[in-house]
C-alpha cells in the first residue's frame, strides 16, 4: 500500500502574496521619505527667502536713516513700512518686472544718486541677487514690493497685490526644481513668503 506524503514548503500563491505585501510596505516607506524630504526642503527654502526679504527691509531702513540724516525725502518718505500719496513711490512695484534697470551705479559715490535712483538701485540689485546669486534650490523666483491691504497669496503668474492700503508688503514666490514631485507629495503648493515692511 502506497502512502501519500504532503510536501513541506510554500506554495507559489503564498510567495506571491508575501512579495506583494513586502512591496506595498516598501512603497509606503518610500512615499513617507519623499514627503519628509519635500517638507524639509520647502521649510529650508522658506527660511532663506524670509532672510532675503528681511535683507531688503534692512536696506530700506538704512536708506531711510540716510534720508533723515541728510534732510531730503523726495519720493521716499520717512517710514518705509507705510505709504501716503507720494511717499515710498520709489519702492512700490505693480508687477514682478517693475524694477527698472538702474542708469547709475549707486554703489559709487561719484555717481551722485538721488533718493529715487538709490531706491531703484537697491531694489533692482536685490532682485537680481535673489534670482542669480542666492544659491537657492530653484531657478524660477519672482519677487515684488507692493501695497496690498488684503495680503493676497502670490502665484508665479500674478503677485495678487490690490494696490490699496498704506502698508508695503514684500512677496516672493518660487518654483522648485522638483516641482511635480513636491506638489504631488505635499498635495498643495505654498512656495511663497510674504513679509509686511514694518513701520517705525
Amino acid at each position: 500500500m502506497l502512502k501519500s506524503f504532503k510536501s513541506a514548503g510554500f506554495s507559489l500563491i503564498e510567495v506571491m502574496v508575501a512579495v506583494a505585501i513586502v512591496s506595498g510596505l516598501g512603497m509606503a516607506i518610500y512615499k513617507l521619505q519623499l514627503v519628509s524630504l519635500a517638507t524639509s526642503q520647502q521649510t529650508i527654502t522658506k527660511q532663506l527667502m524670509l532672510q532675503y526679504a528681511d535683507n531688503l527691509v534692512n536696506q530700506m531702513y538704512a536708506h531711510e536713516n540716510f534720508v533723515v540724516a541728510t534732510g531730503g525725502n523726495t519720493g521716499l518718505g520717512l517710514m518705509p513700512g507705510y505709504s501716503s500719496t507720494t511717499s515710498n513711490s520709489a519702492y512700490i512695484e505693480t508687477s514682478y518686472v517693475s524694477a527698472a534697470v538702474p542708469t547709475k551705479d549707486c554703489s559709487v559715490a561719484a555717481d551722485g544718486c538721488n533718493d529715487s535712483e538709490l531706491a531703484n538701485y537697491l531694489l533692482n540689485t536685490w532682485k537680481t541677487n535673489l534670482t542669480t546669486k542666492a544659491n537657492l534650490p530653484s531657478t524660477n523666483i519672482k519677487a515684488i514690493v507692493c501695497k496690498d491691504s488684503a495680503l493676497g497669496v502670490p502665484s508665479m503668474s500674478s503677485p495678487n497685490c490690490n494696490g490699496s492700503g498704506t502698508q508695503l508688503v514684500i512677496k516672493i514666490v518660487w518654483q522648485p526644481h522638483n516641482y511635480d514631485v513636491e506638489s504631488s507629495a505635499l498635495v498643495s503648493n505654498n512656495n511663497y513668503v510674504m513679509l509686511r515692511v514694518p513701520g517705525r
